[in-house]
């Protein structure tokens, strides 16, 4: 994105934060963009100021509105202001998200974009507005702390099986969770540690030199969906993709969909195109007996 006039020499110092502003006869649409590689915008409230009933409900509506977008206004100014122009950083265009509860995000430094297949990219941003996901390589806390920084991975999707992904955590059968919680937006944000030396059962198949899975890594895989199903969860997602052997190990990773069995539903934009079992279609309640297929159709893979 190329910026000019008054803005220019923010150039690489920002990501540009804005609120917009849309009036259309008595509607009223307010939303926030800013510059993540692409222009992420997203719609934060519409309303109509309508005669009526309710008009003065919808006035005191509007008034509450308008006073949290001057407080916007004079937050976006004292932000611009403390900006250093012409001290560009990449770290200006990553993700900087405010969460719904008020909570401070976790201190995290980014290194790169992840691809869905495990490949690191560090020279290219995605494109927010058309995936469904968004994964990025970071580090959590500072090498300077005791403590130390812990490497690891940030997602950013609509939905996500926290629940379901905190259980095996502390089994140890998918990447320690560290924080997951909803953003402004729309989103959840989780932040999840690295595997090291991690790849997926795809990767390890389809790399141009192909690599055994080790047989741990099933194992690993039955005994977490065994864990899940105890306590009425569907993982919902088993692709090889969403495998991962690590050090010997087998994890699961990917909880967008995980949910409880008879009550969450696979996403509307599911693709029927993919082999699921026979009852699994767009927008389906959940079962467990689609894990198990989808756990048998991995095993087959791997004959």
């Amino acid at each position: 994105m190329r910026v000019g006039g008054k803005l220019a020499h923010f150039q690489g110092s920002c990501n540009f934060p804005v609120l917009l502003l849309g009036l259309s006869g008595n509607r009223i649409e307010i939303g926030v963009a800013v510059c993540v590689g692409s222009i992420y915008a997203s719609r934060l409230v519409a309303f109509n100021i309508t005669p009526g009933f309710h008009l003065s409900e919808n006035i005191i509506h509007a008034a509450r509105i308008f006073r949290c977008l001057s407080s916007c206004r004079a937050a976006l100014a004292a932000h611009y202001r403390a900006v250093q122009g012409n001290h560009v950083t990449i770290a200006a265009i990553y993700p900087d998200p405010t969460s719904v509860s008020g909570n401070a995000l976790p201190c995290l430094t980014y290194h790169g974009v992840l691809l869905r297949t495990g490949e690191h990219i560090s020279t290219s941003l995605p494109d927010l507005g058309v995936g469904t996901t968004a994964l990025y390589r970071a580090t959590l806390g500072d090498a300077a702390t005791p403590d130390g920084a812990t490497e690891v991975v940030v997602k950013f999707a609509s939905r996500y099986g926290k629940a379901a992904h905190r259980l095996l955590s502390d089994a140890k059968l998918a990447p320690k969770l560290h924080w997951c919680e909803p953003i402004i937006g729309g989103l959840f944000m989780v932040v999840m540690d690295h595997l090291e030396d991690g790849a997926s059962i795809w990767r390890l198949r389809n790399s141009s030199r192909p690599k055994p899975v080790p047989e741990a890594v099933l194992r690993d895989v039955k005994r977490a969906l065994k864990l899940l199903h105890e306590n009425r969860f569907v993982f919902g997602d088993l692709r090889d993709t969403n495998v991962v052997s690590s050090k010997e190990q087998g994890f699961l990773v990917d909880f967008d969909w995980a949910g409880k069995e008879g009550e969450d539903r696979y996403p509307a934009a599911l693709n029927e195109n993919n082999k699921w079992h026979a009852e699994v279609r767009a927008h389906a309640v959940m079962s467990k007996a689609h894990d198990d297929y989808q756990f048998e159709q991995l095993e087959a893979q791997l004959k």
